[in-house]
């Protein structure tokens, strides 16, 4: 009876020692973006749109995800990834704009390596000037945005560390410009069938110059979590965000996602990230060979946006 006395109060004692590091590190944490917030600290804010297909459905409520499906909101999520995966996507956004992203992880004795690559087309316009403002001597322009990141992600003492280093470039007509960003995240799950997350991203290691202007990336905070639970007598997960980005109030994000049949996931989500339409849906289809992910966001003044992906798992590396 001592024994097993013993073992449960040393197993609350060690609960209690993950909650506290996790509010120590959330609060650490928090204060960096609110204090590095300066005007002017939005260059290439892109970093929207890396966001996967299940995690927009979800309302981005996935720092406390665990798969790579969460790897924009916490490079954390990959530590939990167990084979070597490939992960593509397509989004139609508002107007001609459109983005296409790869992402992939592999197992290694390292940990999980992972890498991330985006392509943002933000459409075609005419080159107007103040002395030709119907621009019927001039021709048209076309403006993009790249983000390249290299991570990487482990499990130690049941928590899941990780990292991402990534390059962001953007052409504006003639002009180009990079920057370069750190992301770090933390993930752990103190009691059963909880899982906590909290991750900063895009803290700037070299700010973005258009000609004589420079400016920071709008770095951004995330604290969430989810839980496994039971909806209608079906599997299901839910997902709460809180988020802050620089130069902007904070957020909240939750998202459901029930596993309707062995094969058919349905979710849905709310973000309160308000340039665009809040509420959000979409579903999920898991074959023995590779997934599909589509979801749907109605936008309040523009065209709606659609997403599509899948995701192939790649037995043949392996760490």
């Amino acid at each position: 009876m001592m024994l097993g006395g013993t073992m449960r109060l040393k197993g609350i004692r060690l609960c209690v020692a993950r909650i506290t590091v996790y509010v120590i590190y959330s609060v650490i944490f928090c204060s960096m973006p609110i204090a590095a917030m300066t005007i002017g600290q939005d260059a290439m804010n892109v970093s929207y749109f890396g966001h996967s297909v299940k995690s927009s459905a979800l309302g981005n409520a996935q720092t406390a995800g665990s798969s790579l499906s969460a790897y924009h909101s916490n490079p954390a999520s990959l530590a939990s990834v167990s084979r070597s995966e490939l992960q593509f996507q397509y989004v139609s956004s508002v107007e001609s704009i459109n983005y296409k992203n790869m992402k992939g992880v592999v197992p290694t004795r390292w940990g999980n390596m992972g890498i991330h690559w985006g392509w943002l087309d933000m459409g075609t316009q005419q080159r107007r000037l103040i002395s030709d403002k119907q621009g019927r001597g001039t021709a048209s322009f076309s403006n993009s945005a790249q983000q390249l990141g290299l991570s990487i992600s482990r499990v130690i003492n049941q928590w899941s560390l990780g990292t991402t280093l990534t390059r962001h470039s953007m052409r504006l007509d003639t002009f180009s410009s990079s920057a370069w960003s750190l992301s770090a995240g933390v993930k752990t799950q103190p009691v059963p069938h909880w899982t906590f997350g909290v991750a900063l991203n895009n803290l700037t290691l070299s700010k973005a110059k258009f000609q004589s202007d420079s400016a920071a990336l709008a770095h951004q905070f995330r604290m969430g979590a989810h839980t496994k639970t039971q909806l209608f007598q079906k599997p299901a997960q839910i997902m709460f965000d809180y988020v802050k980005q620089a130069t902007q109030s904070g957020y909240f994000n939750v998202g459901i996602d029930s596993q309707f049949t062995d094969i058919l996931s349905l979710r849905a989500g709310y973000s309160g990230y308000s340039d665009w339409g809040q509420l959000r849906c979409g579903l999920g289809l898991q074959f023995s060979t590779f997934y599909v992910d589509m979801s749907y966001q109605p936008v309040d003044f523009f065209s709606d946006s659609f997403r599509f992906g899948f995701g192939i798992p790649i037995s043949i590396i392996q760490p």
